[in-house]
This record gives C-alpha cells, structure tokens and sequence, in this order.
C-alpha cells in the first residue's frame, strides 16, 4: 500500500499533476483579480481591525485560526524535506505556491464566505464542501468533498502533525512515543470539543508569539550571515532551473524533483487550493466578505514568505549535507551551526507550537466536514475521538510515511476544490468588485449586501 502511495505521489505532484493545475488557477485568479493582493495592499493591513457582524467572530481571530493551521509540520520539516529531496530550487517553487497562492486562497476564502452556513447558536461554518454544495446546488458532491477532506485534513493530516511533534521530542527527551501521542490528541481533543471560541482563543494566545519568534531567529541568521545571502539565492534560482552545475551534491537535483518537492511542500505548508483554510476563516463575519479575502491573502505570505523562508535561509546558509539529512535531522543540523548546543531544543520547541496549532487546526477542519454530512454533536464527538486515537498512534510511525499519506489525501482534495474555484469564480470577483465600487464612492468600511446576495442565488435567509 505505502509502495502504491509513493507511485501515486509520483504522477500527481509531477509535471501533470495537481500542482500544475494549482499553478494554472493561481495565475488565472492573478490576472483575472489584477493581483489583488498588490493593487490592496493598504487594505490588507486594513483588515487586521477588520470588525464583525451578525454577532460573528473577528477577522483577526479567523485569521490566528488560520495562519494556526497554516504554520506547521511543513513550514520545518516540510521545507527541509523539500530541500533534501528536490536541492536549493524548491523552495523557489515554494515561493511560487506563495505568490499565485495568495490569490488563489482570496477566492476560496471570499467563496467560504458567500457560501457558509449559520449555526443554531448564531456561529458560522463553512468550507469547500459548503460552496461546493450550496454554490454549485449539488449537496451530494459536497458530502463527497466533505469525507475527503474529514480523511484528509482531519485524519491524514493530524497523524502528521503528531509524528512530527513526537520525532523532535524524542530528540532531547527519551519519552514513549505512543504516551506522548496520547497527551498531544488528548490536548487537541479537548480544545476543539469546545468550539471554534475555544480555537480562536487558542490560537490568538500562540500564534503570533511563535511567527514572530521564528522569524527573529531567521533575521538573526541573516543579519549575522548578509554577505552570503546572495550566494544562496544564485544557488536557489539555479537549482530550480537547473542553470548549468552547482556545488556539491546539489549537482544531482533536477528541474522536475524541485518543482514536485517544492509545489507539495508549499501547498502542504500554506493549504492554498486545498479548500481547507475556509474552515477556518469562514467562522469569520466581517462587515464584507472581502475584508476576510485580504487576510486570506495575508495567511499565505506568513506562513510561506516568512515563516518557510527562515527555515530555508537557515538550513541553506548553515552549510548542512542536505544529501545527507531530511527532515527534523536536517533541522538540527543547521540549527546547530548557529545555535551550537541549543539547537536541538529550539526544533523541538518551535515545532512542537507549530504541530501543536495545526493539529487543533485538522481536527477542527474535519469536524467542520464532518458536520456537513451529519451536523449531529454526537457524530462530530465519536468522528474527533477516532482522530485523537488514529493521531496518537501515528507517533509510532515514519515521517516520510507520514508525508507521503498527507501528500496522496491532499491531491484528492485539490481536484474538486480547484474545480469548483473555476465555475464559481466569477462570485468570488463580483463579491471583490462590490468592495472596490463602495471603497471608490468614498465608503470607508463597505457592507455586503448578504440578504439580496442568498436570494438571487436560492439560498435560505439566515435566521436571526
């Protein structure tokens, strides 16, 4: 089964697989919006004191939910793993999953909108199952995209995040693996079973003290190593193109092992076109759905711009064998060329609130899915509980396993999402253009029309 994974993962995130389709979409979304997060730029900032309606939560609570399961596994291990399996040039094609990411997500994120559904409790949820099911009237679809995406960011996705966390532990504290699944399942459990209040809370109280944090250590490197920093991006652009030899065992890399390893790698790390971020920012309910859009846009650039580039800039300039290490090894080892003795705690520390806060995210995300199916507390419940278990037993297994299963369930999530984006793109930039029009009248924070939009489209009015 794990040799049919692997194949699998060969052909769709090859050259005709679903990165391209992802790369495609995100081009066409740039130009068909005008590069929105260029021509707002001003506004996304706007957007961070974005404020609710319909009693909502905040944008910016959203937007810690998201950039929480966002900023994980992928953004440490994931890059190093990237680099020790495609050379230097992947993680140029990580910065390309960013830039047509950004406005990839903006569509998924104005559609999560448009398209969510209000809880009995006057909440909000939504995702790709909800604008696929309620934009494209085709419920059975939805419950189709909803079990894969519960299979996928839910399960898959979490057994990750754990073995992650339990590889880096493991590393500085000899603790049982399977105990230490156990507690970290058993953390997220709880958290999630309280509700997406309980998640924002969670995730305003961690993620931005370990973005900033992160991104510290990387300025440090930079700083300290500037007179290398050109060397290194002349080795990243040359690796992804393949510009002739480079030095060392870098040689061997290929154009195509950088673009599958780089494109999986960026889109496992920030989730654009996946259609699992609107989980997440769904819940939110600014004054127009385009506010949340910026912030979409704003997730991608940190998680990726940011938080994938320090590592990349650390395990690049620190000089490691990348032809030698993978992974959280590879971590360390360039972890320890500036950070001696310390290195190791600092991998396990910062990716165990990154795993930690993209296991709240998964479990959370496929709860969401779940709920769409049958939105019954009950089966939600019995659904987090068979995560927790499945989750705290994956801490026995590899990490390149683990990265092979999440690769597999995210290529099956990609297909429907990505397709759904196309027909229903044209809401998406109506929705966009609503906000411009109000912003060009002089209108300093637009309201969204959400009555007449769910009549024209034969959805049910919310009640109050």
């Amino acid at each position: 089964m794990y040799q049919f994974i692997c194949a699998a993962n060969s052909f769709l995130w090859g050259p005709f697989g679903v990165s391209v389709l992802i790369l495609l979409f995100g081009i066409f979304a740039s130009i068909a919006l005008r590069l929105p997060w260029v021509r707002h730029f001003k506004d996304i900032f706007r957007a961070f004191k974005g404020k609710a309606a319909n009693n909502g939560a905040t944008p910016f609570a959203t937007l810690c939910a998201a950039v929480g399961g966002q900023v994980g596994t992928g953004n440490l291990i994931g890059v190093s793993t990237a680099i020790a399996s495609g050379g230097p040039g992947a993680l140029f094609w990580m910065w390309i999953t960013a830039l047509v990411g950004m406005s990839t997500i903006m569509v998924e994120t104005l559609l999560g909108q448009l398209y969510k559904e209000k809880n009995p409790d006057g909440t909000f949820r939504g995702g790709a199952a909800f604008y696929i099911g309620n934009g494209l009237h085709m419920r059975w679809l939805g419950i189709i995209v909803a079990l894969i995406i519960s299979i996928g960011s839910g399960i898959a996705n979490s057994m990750s995040h754990v073995n992650a966390i339990t590889d880096a532990v493991k590393a500085i504290y000899p603790i049982n693996s399977l105990v230490l699944g156990i507690i970290l399942a058993g953390a997220a459990f709880i958290i999630v079973v309280g509700g997406f209040k309980r998640v924002s809370n969670f995730a305003i109280a961690v993620v931005p003290f370990m973005a900033i944090t992160y991104i510290v250590l990387a300025l440090f490197v930079i700083v300290t190593h500037i007179g290398e920093i050109p060397a290194m991006l002349s080795m990243v652009i040359s690796s992804a193109f393949n510009f002739g030899a480079v030095g060392g065992g870098v040689a061997g890399y290929t154009v195509a092992s950088a673009f599958r390893y780089g494109m999986a790698r960026g889109i496992f790390s920030n989730e654009a076109g996946q259609g699992s971020t609107p989980h997440q920012t769904s819940v939110g309910s600014p004054l127009h759905p385009a506010v949340q859009g910026f912030l979409g846009s704003a997730s991608v650039a940190i998680d990726t711009l940011f938080v994938c580039t320090a590592t990349g800039i650390i395990v690049l300039l620190s000089g490691a064998d990348i032809t030698q290490f993978s992974g959280a090894a590879l971590a360390q080892e360039a972890f320890a060329v500036f950070f001696g003795a310390a290195a190791p705690y600092i991998v396990a520390i910062m990716l165990f609130f990154f795993a930690f806060t993209s296991l709240v995210a998964s479990f959370y995300g496929g709860a969401v899915n779940i709920g769409y199916v049958n939105n019954s507390k009950t089966v939600r419940i019995v659904y987090m509980a068979i995560i927790a278990i499945v989750s705290a037993l994956s801490a026995m297994l590899s990490v390149d396993a683990m990265f092979e299963i999440s690769d597999f369930t995210s290529a099956l999530m990609v297909f429907p999402n990505i397709i759904a984006l196309f027909i229903l793109f044209k809401k998406a930039k109506t929705c966009l253009r609503d906000y411009e029009i109000q912003r060009d009248k002089g209108v300093k924070e637009p309201v969204y029309d959400w009555a007449t939009f769910r009549k024209e489209n034969g959805l049910p009015p919310w009640e109050e």
